[in-house]
């Protein structure tokens, strides 16, 4: 269902019109296309509708490009635990579908309008209004196709947004598809070049490089394998970021991260081929210890820990790598230290 056509059209304003208050909500730790896409959709509908609407957001904001894309734009946001959603309310949901672990609120909080690039979930066929679109690289992809319907313009700071979601859930468009690629070559000629580059630039934390380090001093090699245990946390997000960073090691071609919060096990995996699916193999890592998934060449998943002893968690990550390892190698092999400091030689 889309806004392309009239049915999809008549659906999508009716939902809106007969709400009586507006919210946009994410997944749970947003990235920069789920900010994007909440960002959007709120001017889209302050200017094609005259509606005023509030961005719910949940979780953290960690990484500073993040951080920089909500302050640079003057994105607003309220916290998901200061917001009650009654049945008179239009509650939008971006970038996500409300069966996933990581949405916001409980199952008994049914979003009317979805719109999401992930693989369509069966319960979201009952909502009033869904767009998804797996072939679309980012969601916010979706969200410039909708201002090009209703024939909004956009600010640059919109599309400055816009472009950036794309680019970095494409990963610089390493997994894009011609699609990705045309969409933003149509928001270039709107962006603030200037704004993109403060996002793509900022000053980082110390906490940035704690990590690093602790990534290059930890990571273990198996073959084209790299797999990283980062232990405790300052946020999320460093556990996507460690796995980017190592995914341009020469003749790496997979990298799993794992990383320890307060009541769970995360973890990222990024592949540069496509040989395994990496959302499918994250499911199999988990099982039903947790929940996962994602994209061909991205994926993420958590295992609940709560009580849980340092020996416990640490069989939970061993066994993870060691699934890995049965996944794409047929067996447990032996690695080695990425870097190895005795003899200041890398693998």
């Amino acid at each position: 269902m889309t806004i392309a056509n009239e049915l999809g059209r008549g659906r999508f304003l009716s939902t809106i019109e007969r709400s009586r208050n507006i919210y946009i909500t994410t997944h749970i730790n947003p990235d920069p296309d789920a900010i994007a896409c909440a960002f959007g959709m709120q001017y889209l509908l302050k200017k094609a509708l005259r509606r005023k609407s509030v961005i719910i957001q949940s979780g953290v904001i960690g990484r500073a490009e993040n951080k920089a894309l909500i302050s640079e734009c003057g994105i607003k946001s309220v916290d998901a635990s200061t917001v009650t959603v009654t049945s008179d309310d239009c509650l939008i949901l971006l970038d996500a579908q409300h069966v996933n672990s990581n949405y916001p609120f409980r199952r008994s909080v049914r979003p009317e309008i979805v719109i999401d690039h992930h693989p369509l979930r069966a319960p979201t066929y009952t909502l009033p209004f869904y767009d998804i679109r797996p072939r679309y690289g980012a969601t916010a992809e979706i969200l410039v196709e909708y201002f090009k319907q209703f024939g909004i313009p956009f600010s640059r700071a919109v599309a400055t947004a816009l472009y950036y979601g794309i680019k970095t859930d494409t990963a610089n468009w390493s997994r894009s598809t011609g699609h990705d690629i045309a969409v933003c070559h149509s928001l270039a000629e709107h962006i603030d070049d200037k704004m993109l580059s403060r996002i793509e630039y900022p000053e980082l934390p110390v906490d940035y490089y704690r990590q690093i380090h602790k990534g290059l001093t930890t990571a273990v090699r198996y073959g084209s394998i790299i797999t990283v245990h980062l232990h405790a946390l300052p946020s999320p997000d460093y556990a996507s970021l460690i796995a980017d960073f190592f995914l341009r090691a020469e003749d790496v071609h997979w990298v799993f991260v794992t990383g320890r919060l307060a009541d769970a096990v995360i973890f990222s995996l990024r592949c540069t081929r496509a040989r395994e699916n990496a959302g499918d193999v994250i499911k199999a890592l988990v099982g039903k210890q947790g929940s996962g998934g994602g994209h061909s060449n991205s994926a993420a998943g958590k295992i609940p820990t709560a009580g849980l002893t340092e020996a416990e968690l640490e069989k939970i990550e061993h066994e993870l790598v060691a699934k890995l390892l049965k996944r794409l190698h047929g067996r447990i092999i032996v690695g080695d230290l990425f870097i190895d400091t005795a003899s200041n030689r890398t693998v």
